[in-house]
């Protein structure tokens, strides 16, 4: 699918970074995964400046979610991976839903645009997400469901509920492609 989806198609983008005095090989190209939320911890990093705390001038703030790449960049291909095999990463947008740890990842589009359940994708073999593994899998899929429930509980998400869906596709009028 394409951007304002939490397919590959929707997420998946370049980053290009610039800062001589940091990087180790210069115009590498890698795949290794990386979230906009890693921006955010790397500048700070690089700038040597403390992640904030639970409050900051009297307001509390939520704890930052990212991993700084500072040391990918400066190591290249020889430092760790900024997101390793354990590593759980969820997302949502639209109601769209998705779930990552290691080179699997849940997938819930609800419909009229999705299937409206569950999938689950092996991103190393297939990054179109084209093979869904819901069904063969099915252990992987409910490991990842279980992380997806805790990634509701820790971030608040409220998710929408059938009743929902029903009045959005009562209300959905699909304009046609041209």
């Amino acid at each position: 699918m394409y951007k304002a989806w939490t397919t590959e198609g929707g997420i998946r983008c370049p980053l290009i970074v610039h800062y001589p005095d940091l990087i180790k090989q210069p115009s590498a190209i890698n795949d290794q995964f990386l979230t906009v939320m890693d921006i955010l911890p790397t500048i700070l990093d690089i700038a040597n400046i403390d992640q904030p705390k639970d409050v900051f001038q009297n307001r509390k703030i939520v704890k930052i979610k990212g991993k700084s790449f500072k040391t990918y960049l400066s190591q290249g291909d020889e430092s760790p991976l900024v997101h390793d095999e354990n590593s759980v990463t969820g997302w949502e947008l639209f109601s769209q839903q998705a779930i990552r740890k290691g080179e699997y990842k849940a997938l819930f589009i609800p419909r009229p645009l999705g299937p409206h359940k569950w999938q689950l994708f092996n991103l190393k073999k297939d990054p179109g997400e084209i093979y869904d593994l819901a069904e063969s899998e099915n252990d992987k899929l409910n490991e990842l469901i279980d992380h997806w429930t805790e990634y509701v509980a820790e971030t608040g998400l409220v998710e929408c509920t059938d009743t929902f869906y029903d009045f959005f596709n009562a209300q959905y009028k699909p304009r046609p492609i041209e």
